[in-house]
């Protein structure tokens, strides 16, 4: 296991099995769905509003990306040091 740290946004990353981000996000990055391998999966909290988001498993296949599965809701906490 190889683990990169900083932002993943706009930048080429290396072929992997997950990509697992821990920040929440609008959409998951063209660059971590490009890196996935066949069978890989993209890991992260995906917030389309202001505190509270969804999990989804996504997986990615030769054919395309598998359905993701909703778990019913997932909430954000909104920490400030």
């Amino acid at each position: 296991m190889t683990i990169h740290v900083g932002s993943a946004f706009g930048h080429v990353l290396p072929s992997a099995d997950i990509v697992y981000v821990n920040a929440g996000v609008l959409a998951p990055g063209v660059e971590w769905l490009r890196a996935l391998n066949s069978g890989g999966r993209p890991i992260f909290p995906w917030q389309p509003h202001k505190g509270w988001g969804s999990a989804l498993l996504v997986t990615w296949q030769k054919k395309g990306f598998d359905e993701g599965t909703d778990d019913g809701g997932v909430h954000l906490l909104q920490l400030r040091g």
